[in-house]
């Protein structure tokens, strides 16, 4: 057995207007910690500081916990326990000065819920820090963070800066190493102990990580891999806790993978995912637009839905992953980290307080993404999912409904294509120049104009477009049903929308759609074209009963030859590259 640190207490927000995470009460922070003036109450219920008891003792048997505190002043500390959202058990309570250190044994509690503590300060008082310890079995740990960019400088700087300086002592470059896979070949990041930076082919995101995990299986002594998005902003602490926990996970566990949740970085204390589910029809978020300063959704998050992936924004899987089960497929964008958990994951641990803020993803929607996202869906459903054949060509019509509703028909064209690529089977991603393919898409360019242009056009003010983050089962047959109108029952009045949560309701009968993306403020108008629109439909039939003949054949065609997109061997080919084992 060894006393292990669980995880560091942490005390100041690592982005504006996410304090509540941290902390709750009337306290300051200041450079040496947190200050309280005598007679305030400071509660550590929150996201990052709460002790998740009973995850700890499943995955880590562990039973008992030692709480340390360090500070100045004299305080009455109180550790809880609590179960629902109004409900608290006080399970000790001591006052100490400066600093103290407490052992609770957590084994009688409910199997729910989680610990936490509060201070109070009994003079004019400032906490340095503290953590959490346990005594447990331990198993050696070497971690690789694997960083994928392309033209992101400023933000892989800052994440390279806050792993230097978070790591720090010498100790932490035996723990872990850094490779960041750079596809667009720009980054100038000099050489490390604790980086390496490698310039790769612009293959996407699946061919970075597929680099960066390469590289990392050549050298043996790894044992964990961490994938990671580059447009991200986290603190150290959390590889910490992430390591730490890794360290202590019992045999059973051991092969578990553990994710992180996604917070949104302009909505710094709203979660947009806890893991992730894929059935075949749909993908869901779990435990979605939470706001994560509420109690009630803190335990919501302990006993969270099914899941069976985690998106590589931050996923943690063993190193016998890729050993056992390949490497990823060749999607160059979206559907990679989906795919990949259906095939290798066992078992995912998310965990309050292991978490990154990541950009709204509509700030990076474009319409080429649909191509993408409609092609890779397709695939992932014929190799882990059993839709009959109906099902998967009813998804088809919806999709391009859904684009000729909102009279992106640039976007219906391109779903069509994606369709007709994946009927094509396995040889086509054999066959096909990823990045020819890319430069073609990027040809289907719309015409941006200012947001002031577009509230000229719209008769309205577009910055004032709120998302639609919900899709209803109106909008999916307002999809259907307007396209069989004819083009007299269409309003004149410009229906605005947010560019990448757009839905049918909002465009339903209207000729003309003005498209607002706020981060980017800018977009577009696209038009009714009722002869476009008609002859797309059409296509669309003549595809759907293709897609029913050939379904089930082209499903084995994927089964059979999806392993040889997947080889180490394939991989040099597509990225021109020889990775050696560097034992």
């Amino acid at each position: 057995m060894e006393n292990v640190t669980l995880f560091r207490l942490q005390l100041k927000s690592r982005v504006a207007g996410a304090q509540q995470l941290y902390w709750r009460g009337n306290a300051q922070e200041r450079e040496e910690g947190l200050f309280l003036p005598k007679g305030e109450t400071v509660s550590f219920d929150t996201f990052f500081n709460l002790f998740s008891h009973a995850k700890y003792a499943k995955y880590c048997g562990i039973d008992g916990i030692t709480l340390t505190l360090r500070g100045k002043g004299k305080y009455l500390a109180k550790l809880f326990h609590t179960q629902e959202e109004r409900e608290e058990t006080l399970l000790f309570e001591r006052e100490f000065t400066d600093e103290a250190e407490f052992f609770a044994d957590l084994s009688a509690l409910p199997q729910e819920g989680f610990v936490w503590f509060s201070l109070t300060a009994l003079s004019d008082a400032l906490l340095f820090g503290g953590e959490y310890r346990a005594q447990a079995q331990t198993q050696p740990v070497k971690l690789a963070i694997v960083i994928c960019t392309y033209k992101r400088e400023n933000f892989v700087t800052d994440n390279i800066r806050r792993l230097t300086e978070g790591a720090g002592g010498s100790d932490w470059k035996e723990r872990l190493h850094v490779f960041v896979i750079d596809n667009a070949s720009t980054l100038a990041l000099p050489q490390s102990d604790l980086t390496t930076v490698f310039p790769n082919k612009n293959t996407g995101g699946s061919g970075g990580f597929t680099r960066g995990i390469m590289e990392v299986c050549s050298r043996k002594d790894f044992t964990h891999i961490l994938l990671m998005d580059d447009d991200v902003c986290f603190a150290f602490e959390t590889v910490e806790k992430t390591y730490a926990l890794l360290r202590c996970l019992t045999e059973e566990h051991k092969a578990a993978t553990v994710g992180g949740a996604m917070l949104i970085l302009n909505e710094p204390m709203t979660q947009f995912e806890f893991g992730a589910f894929f059935d075949g029809s749909k993908h869901v978020a779990n435990n979605s637009l939470l706001p994560l300063e509420e109690r009630a959704y803190l335990l919501q998050n302990e006993q969270p839905p099914k899941a069976n992936y985690n998106a590589w924004f931050y996923c943690c899987i063993p190193v016998q992953y890729p050993q056992e089960h390949a490497l990823p497929l060749p999607f160059f964008i979206k559907y990679d980290d989906i795919e990949y958990n259906l095939r290798c994951m066992k078992e995912l641990i998310v965990m309050n307080g292991i978490a990154l803020w990541h950009e709204d993803f509509r700030k990076k929607y474009s319409l080429m993404l649909e191509y993408y996202d409609k092609r890779n869906y397709f695939v992932t459903a014929a190799l882990h999912s059993r839709l009959k054949p109906f099902h998967s060509a009813a998804h088809l019509l919806y999709f391009v409904l859904k684009q000729l509703s909102l009279k992106r028909y640039d976007g219906a064209e391109l779903i069509l294509r994606a369709v007709e690529d994946f009927l094509c089977g396995p040889e086509f991603f054999a066959e096909t120049d990823c990045e020819q393919l890319n430069r073609e898409l990027l040809t289907c360019r719309l015409t941006f104009l200012s947001a002031d242009e577009l509230s000229d056009i719209a008769g309205q003010d577009v910055r004032v477009v709120k998302p639609n983050r919900k899709v209803s089962n109106i909008a999916r047959a307002a999809a259907v049903i307007e396209n069989y109108l004819p083009a007299f029952l269409f309003s004149s009045k410009a229906a605005v929308c947010d560019e990448g949560t757009a839905q049918p309701t909002h465009t339903f009968c209207r000729r003309k759609c003005v498209y607002y993306n706020p981060f980017l403020e800018k977009g577009y108008v696209c038009e009714l074209d009722a002869r476009r629109r008609n002859k797309l439909r059409r296509r669309a039939m003549r595809l759907f009963f293709r897609f029913l003949k050939n379904y089930k054949k082209v499903v084995k065609l994927y089964k059979d030859g999806a392993p040889a997109l997947c080889t180490k061997e394939a991989w040099e080919a597509r990225l021109g590259i020889s990775v050696t084992d560097k034992t």
